[in-house]
């Protein structure tokens, strides 16, 4: 019997980040939900239950924190591990990423896919 593939959801309103993504980890044989609002992806998540949720925190409809909120307050999606992934990387927004609910920060750069398939 065949396991199924893990599955991320990747969440960004940058079509072109979310699809790059999307099609690394596919070829590295994950299962991928997208979603390009913080709205759409907590409906994704709450249907598919991914295994790990990479969100840049830049979301055009809701704040980071109130997306995590949500996310962290329902059971389904509780302990969901979520990695915010974003192009503004101060220490101080990934300190307050974490603190807010998010488990990790990486900031968006060339080198970041082989860091991401390690960590999920």
């Amino acid at each position: 019997m065949d396991t199924p593939p893990l599955s991320i959801l990747v969440i960004d309103a940058d079509g072109a980040s979310r699809a790059y993504l999307a099609a690394n980890f596919e070829r590295n044989g994950y299962q991928v939900f997208t979603a390009s609002s913080g709205r759409e992806g907590l409906v994704v998540a709450w249907q598919n239950l991914p295994r790990v949720i990479i969100v840049d925190p830049a979301l055009p409809d809701l704040p980071a924190d109130e997306f995590i909120s949500r996310l962290r307050q329902d059971r389904r999606t509780a302990k969901v591990p979520c990695i915010a992934l974003s192009e503004r990387g101060s220490e101080e927004l990934a300190a307050g990423w974490r603190t807010s609910g998010f488990n990790d920060f990486l900031p968006k750069s060339s080198e970041m896919l082989p860091t991401l398939l390690q960590m999920v």
